[in-house]
């Protein structure tokens, strides 16, 4: 994923606009680094352009291009930021032959959901099967299904830290909508903040078609607002179909709440 390929690259920059190896965006640029970050983008792009019926060429355009530009946006904010990465991607999509919509929407996504990278082996049972048997058999079963959430994080421009855990991750019964046969499944997708940030409860909006499927989770806030920190968007592969709209709570333990770390 993106966010792997920053790390593996040293493209990840913090809030003091250093990379891991201490370099500034000008001094990163032209690297051998840089150009394997340019063409890890790129080959991501290529992936998500075909997943969305476009051509590997203009996804691979897109991507390297914001992958490219990235690192300078570092100290622009994060509207900025993922405005420009947004123009950027759709800019290249469309001189790769692709729409500026798709190109546009991949920069976004890999400026933004960027600074963790997230691992869930999950396991959704269909709402209506739970509400069955609560009704059926007099229990109380307040989920319909979770997964294990294994995280690590980086400094990004979304509040990322050097960070790393592990939790439980839990769908509520009550306010979900779900359609289909449930599912089991090992999630792979990036965040946006820390591993920190993944606690609480987020919304989740997903699907699984059979054999693989996509889930967006918003964080929410005490005050029921979302939050950018702390949402993912992953890809997940196994058997089953679902659609779902679910409200979901997560229990993390992290490196740093281990070591009292602030």
């Amino acid at each position: 994923m993106l966010n792997e390929i920053g790390t593996a690259t040293a493209g990840h920059f913090g809030a003091d606009g250093l990379n891991s190896l201490g370099e500034t965006a000008t001094d990163y640029a032209g690297s051998a680094e840089y150009l394997e970050n340019v063409l890890g983008h790129a080959g991501v792009g290529c992936a998500a352009a075909l997943a969305n019926g476009q051509s590997c060429f203009s996804g691979a355009v897109a991507g390297g291009a914001s992958g490219a530009a990235g690192p300078f946006y570092v100290g622009s904010g994060v509207y900025t930021g993922t405005a420009l990465a947004s123009i950027t991607g759709g800019i290249g999509s469309a001189a790769g032959g692709g729409s500026f919509e798709q190109g546009a929407f991949t920069g976004a996504l890999g400026y933004l959901y960027n600074d963790s990278f997230v691992v869930t082996p999950s396991l959704n049972a269909p709402g209506f099967l739970v509400r069955a048997i609560n009704a059926v058999f007099g229990t109380n079963i307040m989920t319909s299904g979770g997964g294990i959430v294994f995280a690590i994080s980086y400094p990004g421009v979304t509040g990322g830290e050097w960070d790393a855990g592990i939790g439980v991750q839990g769908i509520l019964l009550g306010a979900d909508a779900e359609v289909g046969t449930g599912y089991t499944a090992i999630d792979v997708g990036m965040g946006a903040g820390s591993v920190r940030d993944l606690a609480g409860t987020a919304l989740m909006l997903g699907f699984n078609n059979g054999v693989w499927g996509m889930t967006v989770s918003g964080s929410v806030d005490e005050n029921g607002n979302f939050t950018l920190p702390g949402s993912s968007i992953t890809v997940h592969f196994g058997p089953g179909f679902q659609g779902q709209i679910v409200p979901t709570y997560t229990g993390m333990r992290t490196i740093r709440d281990y070591l009292k770390l602030e």
